[in-house]
């Protein structure tokens, strides 16, 4: 068996729980290490460890971004290293993500990074805020099931796809979550809905959020998971401008809108990693000064940022 620092190990674990993963996230938002050039010499020599000839994690690389420029690694586990990581954490109940079908389109990497930045960032403030509550379910859009011949895995299904009445009609949430109260007198649980939302374009997101309404109406998330509670849907924004207008929208978007907006939250990506729990706020018709706590959906003070 191969010997690994704990800190290696420590980049192993993260990468099985959250799947992928850039330098700088292990450095700034999980603190592997207080040194950036530290972590890049971790994963750096973790993808050149062997394990039965196959390295421990994969780099990721991409072509130049137009915009952005030279795109950083992204790391993802693979099988070898979901081997070696059970080895060492026997009875570690967290199912692995390794990456059977790790690659993908360079149009989909900023899309998956704050997804992954998203699920980082929620994990945290149930941690600190509320050691109760346990993120029993995080499934995600790039997590593929069932099996094929391709070693793309194109044609596989999208972990969180939910079917809609009509043919071949489905809807792919970024992120199903659920969020459970461990405490023994409290069973219930909340599931939501994840949107991320990149670029500019309203009404592509609000012709999503109608497939999510058809979701809710013909309990598609119910009937996959076998629960009778209602859900949340999230529109996470990366453009501060989308989640303003999607708001304004909304009410002339969509029929019965006031029936529909309690379900719905959105927020700005600044705003949601400065505070995970109350950055939310509702569309139209409901009130656009209130702040939403995503864990009991009353409206709540905003924490300003410190002058």
């Amino acid at each position: 068996m191969i010997h690994l620092t704990e800190r290696q190990l420590r980049v192993l674990r993260t990468l099985n729980r959250y799947g992928y993963l850039t330098n700088a996230m292990l450095y700034e938002m999980l603190g592997i290490s207080t040194c950036l050039r530290e972590v890049e010499r971790c994963t750096a020599k973790l993808a050149r460890l062997r394990w039965k000839k196959q390295p421990l994690i994969l780099p990721l690389k991409f072509s130049v971004d137009a915009r952005f420029g030279r795109l950083s690694y992204m790391y993802c586990l693979t099988t070898a290293g979901q081997e070696v990581l059970r080895e060492e954490d026997t009875g570690n109940s967290i199912e692995a993500l390794s990456a059977k079908y790790p690659k993908f389109a360079k149009r989909d990497y900023f899309h998956r990074q704050l997804t992954v930045r998203a699920h980082i960032a929620f994990d945290q403030m149930l941690e600190q805020r509320y050691r109760v509550l346990s993120l029993r379910r995080w499934e995600r859009y790039f997590v593929k099931t069932g099996n094929n011949r391709q070693s793309s895995g194109a044609q596989l299904r999208a972990q969180t796809r939910l079917e809609l009445p009509g043919t071949d009609r489905y809807c792919i949430p970024d992120v199903i979550c659920e969020v459970t109260d461990t405490r023994p007198d409290r069973t219930k649980s909340m599931w939501f809905l994840w949107e991320v939302a990149l670029g500019h374009d309203t009404l592509r997101n609000l012709k999503h959020l109608g497939r999510y309404r058809e979701c809710l109406q013909n309990k598609s998330l119910a009937t996959a998971y076998g629960h009778q509670q209602g859900a949340t849907i999230l529109l996470l924004c990366k453009e501060a401008g989308l989640a303003s207008t999607v708001r304004q929208r909304f009410a002339e978007y969509f029929s019965r809108p006031d029936r529909f907006a309690p379900f719905v939250l959105v927020t700005h990506a600044d705003d949601f990693f400065r505070d995970p729990e109350t950055c939310w706020r509702a569309p139209r018709p409901l009130s656009q000064s209130d702040h939403y706590s995503v864990l009991n959906l009353k409206p709540k003070p905003f924490p300003l940022p410190p002058s």
